[in-house]
């Protein structure tokens, strides 16, 4: 009985240059998932996505989770459009995501993230997740929470209509 090849594991958010493109990420391996961040050091939102993403790579190692200068990636690429995630799979590009506000805007967290790459595909998907519908439910469910504990916090000593 022949043994499946082992998925490659990844787990760190990786700085490439433009001649690592066809390796790192067309060439990535089969079913890899890659999540391609075109980025610029100045652009604040760049960096608030790349911490994210940071997080993510530790989490779900079995998606490749890279970022470029985008205009090394793509000559004259418009800072306008930063931060951009290209989502790569099986080494044909499958979507793109521009802005923030495909994340929900400026404060976004890893779970949110995480949300938006999912509607694309398995990417954020642990080695124990048995489908994509169940660790959405995870996500989402902490998310939930999330907002729930921000909402309580924000709505502290504020009047009600239902006070007396």
């Amino acid at each position: 009985m022949k043994e499946a090849a082992a998925r490659p594991r990844f787990g760190t958010l990786e700085l490439i240059k433009a001649n690592e493109w066809e390796q790192k990420i067309t060439r990535a391996g089969d079913d890899v998932w890659v999540v391609v961040h075109l980025f610029k050091e100045y652009v604040s939102q760049c960096s608030v996505l790349n911490e994210c993403l940071d997080e993510l790579a530790r989490r779900y190692p079995n998606s490749r989770f890279v970022k470029i200068i985008s205009t090394e990636a793509i000559p004259k690429y418009p800072d306008v459009a930063l931060p951009t995630l290209l989502l790569y799979h099986n080494g044909k590009k499958e979507k793109d995501l521009v802005g923030m506000e495909v994340f929900g805007g400026r404060n976004v967290t890893p779970e949110e993230v995480a949300l938006a790459l999912n509607e694309v595909g398995d990417i954020c998907k642990a080695d124990g997740d048995v489908d994509r519908d169940a660790a959405s439910k995870r996500e989402a469910k902490a998310l939930l929470e999330k907002l729930v504990i921000q909402a309580a916090e924000g709505s502290e000593g504020e009047s009600s209509d239902f006070d007396d």
